[in-house]
């Protein structure tokens, strides 16, 4: 399994073990025990941001795709952040705004829909003509100071 296995099934023991200890509920042990497994390979790996994306269960990590690919490819974070509220629950919203706006942004001045006007720039190193259709943008790289 390589090197992850042995560390997530020692952070799984772990958690475990603090679970027993505190005498939670199972479901709470549950939850415990995925920290627990995110935590051991994140450790691993000195990646803690992929630790907490690695103890997603499969739905969620889904219906954050989705939402993120809606965002990215319409311009419409805020719509798509709304949208996984409304159809996956007040959970997710957190998970789905950050993942809304990271979408947006890393899609540049680009849209499924061409006739979008530009309001204004994403990013101070572009430089794109706000009010312009998304179709007719030229956007070129800003020089740095």
């Amino acid at each position: 399994m390589g090197k992850h296995g042995p560390a997530t099934q020692i952070g799984a023991a772990l958690a475990s073990g603090l679970a027993s200890l505190l005498a939670l509920r199972p479901e709470d042990r549950r939850e415990v025990v995925v920290c627990g497994i995110s935590a051991g390979f994140a450790a691993v790996f000195g990646t803690p941001i992929a630790g907490c994306i690695f103890g997603l269960d499969r739905g969620t990590a889904a219906a954050l795709g989705m939402v993120s690919l809606v965002a990215g490819a319409a311009n419409t974070p805020l719509a798509a952040s709304v949208m996984a509220i409304v159809l996956f629950g007040p959970a997710v919203g957190p998970l789905a705004a950050l993942v809304c706006i990271v979408s947006f942004v890393m899609a540049g001045h680009r849209s499924v829909f061409g006739t979008q006007v530009l309001g204004t720039t994403k990013s101070g190193s572009l430089r794109a003509r706000s009010g312009a259709e998304l179709s007719h943008a030229a956007v070129v790289r800003a020089p740095r100071p």
